[in-house]
């Protein structure tokens, strides 16, 4: 079924571009008119795409952010049923804070179109850890 479809995708390409370039003027200009309105529609997808992919990265770590930060709240409040002190309570607040610092560094860097795949690669490693610390004291 795959290779009939492509076939006949194959065969109306060419046709289009046989009528493009060998057809009649009608031809000619009704190929003209498909060759035009698919590279509108590929140019609309490119678009699409970039538009999309902007937005993601700007609310990436929106979420994640905001529930470390309810964990952070939840451990404070049981913090003497889960035995951890303050100081281990301010080390978390830290790393979540260095972790808000990278991830606006991230969203610079996002903006002026620089090469972020490595930071994100360790705010994702951040967050992993922070998650697996918050994670021991709950179940120690």
């Amino acid at each position: 079924m795959r290779l009939l479809i492509r076939i006949a995708i194959l065969l109306l390409l060419a046709l289009i571009a046989y009528n493009y370039f060998l057809g009649t003027e009608d031809e000619q200009a009704d190929s003209q008119q498909v060759v035009e309105s698919a590279r509108q529609l590929g140019q609309s997808l490119v678009d699409m795409v970039v538009s999309e992919r902007e937005r993601f990265s700007e609310g990436k770590y929106d979420e994640m952010r905001d529930r470390i930060g309810t964990s952070i709240g939840f451990l404070r409040e049981r913090g003497e049923e889960f035995n951890i002190s303050g100081e281990e309570l301010s080390a978390l607040d830290g790393e979540k804070n260095e972790l808000d610092s990278m991830i606006r560094q991230l969203d610079d860097m996002t903006e002026t179109g620089e090469e972020s795949q490595q930071l994100e690669e360790n705010i994702r490693t951040r967050i992993d850890r922070l998650i697996e610390r918050m994670e021991q004291f709950i179940e120690e």
